[in-house]
């Protein structure tokens, strides 16, 4: 199960920094290195993922907060305007 699951976030972080990478080249992201960008925002959106389950039944309104807070963090990782990210209702 270890292999497996170290495997699934290889690739993972593989396909997310080529999304940095391929963004960087088109001068829509602005950051100094695709692959640390991704190793903190995975690192960022893991621990909020595990917060949200060890705390079942987090009210609604924690859930938006914490999606607010991802979109705030890709977006200064990234060199954007957070607004670019937009918002899910």
């Amino acid at each position: 199960m270890h292999t497996v699951m170290e495997k699934m976030d290889e690739e993972w972080k593989r396909i997310f920094t080529s999304l940095i990478e391929e963004g960087m080249a088109r001068d829509e992201f602005h950051c100094a290195d695709a692959r640390a960008a991704t190793w903190r925002i995975t690192l960022f959106l893991d621990g909020l993922a595990v917060q949200m389950i060890a705390r079942r039944g987090v009210p609604k309104k924690k859930k938006k907060e914490a999606a607010a807070w991802m979109r705030e963090h890709a977006a200064a990782e990234l060199g954007i305007d957070v607004e670019s990210l937009g918002s899910r209702r």
